[in-house]
């Protein structure tokens, strides 16, 4: 197949495991055949080196956080939309593949819902919640029945030169797409895209997969002492960052000696004073330490040198795979569930799963398992097993390849039955 991806932040500029998800994805489908195009946002970079000669991926797009105001974004949504519109004359793809696109113009999923080409959605996130909501309340403007006469008068004037100056191709009043087939990576993420309204039942989950290759497993007799625990996560209040700081402190009086190694991009600078004050308070600056995102290499060693992976996450959408990653590198996983995690992870036979904010539960697992070498060793060697018999990245290949054939297949079906 010919397929044409949107998603924002293309490796190697990304924040994290969805964007190399979709790398491993896309590269995976390449070399099964498939012609594949990107189109993702500028480079974030006026001078960078890192992708000197790219085949295949256009870094054409306009972030909307970047726009400042609305006719910004209605000029950048005209100059994307008309690339994409050109882009799709010439390359005729047959099937349009979105990602992450809730940062890219929220003018994209309307100018597609009109087109007769197959869709296929991609939801890692909380990305159709955004579009669900754009979708009821107008591009824009947020649709208000009690606006005064003025303010709706304003509204409908931007809607107008919005589609005058896109020469129609920006759409205010759109339909949501019939013909878009979407998948989820988790259970948990179908459930609370459905609990926001949006109807998504007929969607199929597809757990993500990884390669083993990239994380070898390392076998530990019993944990160490100190106790040394790496926490993969972005710096911001929803991945329970302050948690950590709390584990710490509460080991600490146990009398539990511990080092805790934080590795992931800073997205709330905020929130992250927050925690460097709450350390320095605590006076706990030698048991933590930070670190900036490193490639999967690097982070595949800190796996491998840890004892546990402390997963304190509070998103309930998405599919992480942290928690994969560690169990197949004999790392055990300590999780709130969150995140999918609580799908993979069988509580006291491949991993631990405990009640959200329960840092006692997670102290007691610690201990126990310092006391008991035997279930430690056993529990990874299970976490180990149960990856490579259900989640290596050539079977999440494998799926996606067929599950974007059948929907295909199916939009051609409904397309032509709608002609």
């Amino acid at each position: 197949m010919k397929i044409l991806v949107l998603t924002e932040a293309y490796p190697p500029h990304h924040s994290g495991g969805y964007e190399l998800r979709c790398s491993d994805v896309l590269e995976g489908l390449k070399e099964k055949g498939h012609s594949i195009v990107v189109l993702t946002n500028r480079c974030p970079h006026p001078k960078c080196t890192l992708h000197p000669f790219e085949e295949g991926i256009k870094r054409i797009l306009h972030l909307r956080q970047d726009a400042g105001s609305v006719f910004t974004q209605i000029r950048w949504d005209c100059m994307d939309l008309r690339y994409i519109d050109k882009f799709v004359g010439q390359y005729a793809p047959d099937m349009i593949y979105l990602w992450h696109i809730q940062n890219l113009s929220n003018a994209i999923l309307p100018y597609f819902s009109n087109r007769s080409i197959p869709i296929v959605y991609d939801e890692g996130g909380s990305g159709l919640i955004h579009l669900f909501r754009v979708y009821q309340r107008g591009l824009y403007f947020y649709k208000n029945e009690e606006d005064r006469f003025l303010k709706k008068l304003l509204k409908e004037w931007v809607y107008r030169i919005s589609r005058f100056v896109s020469f129609n191709l920006i759409n205010p009043e759109w339909h949501w797409p019939e013909n878009m087939r979407i998948y989820f990576n988790s259970n948990a993420s179908k459930e609370n895209t459905l609990s926001h309204g949006v109807e998504v039942n007929q969607a199929a989950v597809i757990p993500s997969g990884i390669d083993i290759s990239k994380f070898p497993f390392q076998n530990h007799n019993r944990p160490g002492n100190p106790i040394k625990i790496i926490v993969p996560s972005r710096i911001k209040k929803e991945k329970g960052i302050q948690d950590v700081v709390c584990l710490a402190l509460k080991l600490r009086e146990k009398g539990i000696s511990v080092e805790i190694t934080i590795v992931g991009k800073v997205q709330s600078f905020e929130y992250y004073s927050e925690i460097q004050q709450s350390i320095r308070e605590n006076g706990i600056g030698n048991a933590i330490t930070f670190s900036t995102m490193v490639d999967q290499e690097h982070l595949s060693r800190l796996y491998r040198d840890n004892d546990f992976c402390f997963f304190p996450s509070y998103f309930k959408s998405g599919f992480s795979r942290v928690p994969l990653e560690a169990m197949a590198s004999g790392c055990p996983v300590v999780s709130y569930g969150n995140e999918g995690s609580g799908e993979i992870i069988w509580d006291w036979e491949n991993g631990f799963v405990v009640e959200e904010g329960n840092l006692t539960a997670v102290e007691k697992i610690i201990t126990n398992l310092r006391e008991s070498p035997e279930k430690y060793q056993a529990i990874s060697r299970k976490a180990r097993m149960m990856v490579e018999s259900k989640f290596l990245m050539s079977q999440y290949i494998e799926k996606i390849e067929k599950f974007l054939i059948e929907s295909r297949r199916q939009s051609i079906d409904f397309l032509n039955m709608e002609q």
